[in-house]
C-alpha cells in the first residue's frame, strides 16, 4: 500500500476508544497517513500516553478523556 493513495494531510481524524489496542491502531494510520488526530477514550491516562506515540509522527493530536 502506498502513502500517497492515501493521503490525508490537512484532514482531522476523531478516534474513539482511543486507549485500546483498535483504537490506537486506527490513530496510528491516521497519524501515519498525515492526518490530524483528536483522541479520545474514557481513560484519560491510557489517551495522554498513546498521544506521544502519535506526535511522534509529526502530526498534530489532541485528546479528550
Amino acid at each position: 500500500m502506498h502513502a500517497e493513495l492515501f493521503d490525508l494531510r490537512g484532514q482531522v481524524a476523531l478516534v474513539t476508544g482511543a486507549g485500546g489496542g483498535l483504537g490506537q491502531a486506527i490513530a496510528r494510520r491516521f497519524a501515519q497517513h498525515g492526518a490530524d488526530v483528536l483522541l479520545a477514550d474514557r481513560d484519560a491516562s491510557a489517551v495522554q500516553a498513546w498521544a506521544l506515540g502519535c506526535r511522534g509522527v509529526g502530526v498534530r493530536v489532541h485528546t479528550l478523556g
